[in-house]
């Protein structure tokens, strides 16, 4: 049960976590390779909290980076001589929003003792856990189980709806493998109630077994809820310095290493020292090599970034779409970029959070739809 003093001590970790002089500028439309990538690999040589893209560069779009107070100048001469074009595109980035978001989590606390998800909030991993064995209790072809521990000790769990039995085709699907990827979680979690408490998509548990992830970074998600909003990896520690954590989405051991990365720890990219070294990446390989049969498609929801053709993507390596292609053997593996929202992209009114959900789910049921068809050949 939240108290006063919680409150008190959150609101306070939050006041001493801002972005204060903090700058957001968006590039021109990007018509090169060659400039996409010199502009990754000067982010990428700065030191930590310098830069940090919200937008990653690719070929036919812009990039969105927050630069922080002292180095507008450098930024700007770069993109200078790159002949970049940009505009200022937020003053000065503050999470007062979001401040104002997890003050309503924490009055919703006081008011309801409930702990079902009603897709008007955003909940977190403990809340989202607790849901998915209400839905274990309610479905005897539900099993929820524990598939391993994060670093600071919390459990990773995966729902399993299990109705179409053994021979069915495996759809495998995580979120929140970055941590201020708020609406990811809340997506995962949105699916899982498409499929359980709606009666209007009862033919996808005849067709599929699903296995879903919905908060596999949970040491990063609430740390990200409760002190620093802008949080991306997990919160492992390195012996070699005090900057935490790995990002969990270049951690794979595919391409692992190679490109949009960095091996500065304290990079927000820094792919670890080794493939698999976090955690919750190895939970996640491990449960899924064990099942009976390879997932027919595995997906990641991420946000922000709508819009995106094969065609312009930017290159990282190391992700886990490309793990499950290129090593699980998914005949289909995607990500699917969420809309972005608020003044910082990352944070979604949770009035949006529905509306995100439904247009997801209209998406979702065209795949699933196309997976029976092509499966039942």
């Amino acid at each position: 049960m939240w108290s006063k003093l919680t409150c008190l001590t959150l609101l306070f970790a939050l006041a001493n976590c801002n972005y204060n002089g903090y700058k957001v500028f968006q590039t021109e439309d990007i018509h090169s390779q060659s400039k996409a990538i010199e502009l990754i690999k000067f982010i990428e040589s700065a030191d930590e909290g310098v830069y940090d893209f919200w937008v990653s560069p690719r070929v036919g779009s812009y990039a969105k980076v927050m630069v922080a107070p002292g180095h507008v100048s450098e930024f700007e001469k770069f993109l200078k001589e790159k002949s970049i074009a940009s505009t200022l595109l937020i003053e000065d980035v503050e999470i007062t929003n979001q401040r104002a978001f997890i003050v309503e989590n924490i009055l919703r606390k006081f008011k309801t003792s409930s702990r079902s998800i009603d897709f008007e909030n955003y909940y977190s991993s403990d809340d989202i856990f607790a849901y998915l064995h209400e839905l274990e209790a309610d479905n005897d072809f539900v099993e929820v189980e524990t598939y391993g521990k994060s670093y600071e000790g919390r459990d990773l769990k995966v729902i399993k709806i299990l109705k179409a039995g053994p021979n069915a085709p495996n759809i495998f699907i995580e979120a929140g493998i970055h941590a201020r990827e708020w609406i990811a979680p809340a997506m995962g979690t949105y699916i899982i109630h498409s499929l359980l408490e709606d009666p209007e998509n009862a033919r996808y548990l005849d067709q599929f077994n699903f296995h879903i992830m919905p908060s596999v970074n949970p040491d990063g998600y609430e740390y990200s809820r409760e002190y620093e909003r802008l949080w991306r990896k997990t919160r492992s520690r390195n012996q070699e310095t005090s900057c935490r954590g790995v990002d969990p989405n270049r951690n794979w051991g595919y391409h692992w290493n190679e490109t949009s990365v960095s091996n500065n720890p304290c990079s927000d990219i820094f792919p670890g020292l080794k493939p698999f070294s976090e955690l919750e990446t190895d939970a996640i390989r491990q449960y899924v090599e064990k099942l009976q049969s390879t997932p027919l498609m595995s997906l990641s929801l991420h946000t922000y970034g709508t819009r995106r053709e094969g065609s312009n993507l930017y290159p990282a390596s190391g992700a886990s779409d490309d793990w499950y292609l290129g090593v699980l053997g998914s005949t289909y593996a995607y990500t699917v970029e969420l809309r972005q929202g608020g003044n910082l992209g990352f944070d979604l009114p949770p009035s949006e959070i529905k509306e995100s959900g439904e247009e997801l789910w209209a998406g979702m049921k065209v795949i699933f739809d196309r997976l029976h068809e092509v499966s039942s050949q």
